[in-house]
């Protein structure tokens, strides 16, 4: 289908018609029950135009209310980018915050972990002296994988130390 769509593309470009070998190709693939419907969507695609329509004066109005209070600088910002604008004032979205790993991540981290360590500790009534280093290991991977917070934070310090 990728190179018929291709070659329907070129022969949309150039004004001239398909061969008669991609015809049959076309015809055979419309045909058929189970790819018909997208050969369709596809080769529609080809002329797809994305205009852009005027809002409805009701949908302007529940998205930005009936009178403007707006700063110098959100006319420059729609002046510059009317879409950006919608986005930011109509629809209000807000930049995703991205997580980074810094120390006060790595702290939290080792801060939870050790709150949830002493935590299962408490509960099953056990003596810190008493255990050797594998069973806090065994514990430290049990405490480990059932928060999910401690797991977010630990495939963060993970691949930070896979790209250092």
């Amino acid at each position: 289908m990728h190179h018929l769509v291709q070659v329907s593309q070129v022969a949309a470009q150039t004004g001239e018609q398909l061969a008669p070998t991609w015809q049959q190709i076309l015809r055979l693939l419309k045909a058929d029950s189970q790819v018909g419907f997208l050969v369709g969507r596809l080769l529609a695609s080809l002329n797809y135009k994305n205009t852009v329509t005027p809002l409805q004066p009701e949908i302007v109005t529940g998205l930005y209310g009936n009178s403007l209070n707006i700063s110098i600088s959100q006319l420059e910002s729609f002046y510059k980018n009317p879409y950006e604008y919608f986005l930011q004032y109509g629809l209000k979205l807000n930049e995703r915050d991205e997580f980074e790993l810094s120390p006060a991540s790595t702290g939290q981290f080792f801060h939870e972990a050790l709150d949830e360590l002493i935590k299962l500790v408490q509960q099953q009534r056990i003596n810190l002296a008493s255990l050797d280093d594998q069973a806090i290991t065994e514990m430290v991977t049990e405490v480990t994988q059932k928060s999910s917070k401690i797991q977010i934070i630990f495939r963060l310090l993970f691949y930070k130390v896979l790209i250092e």
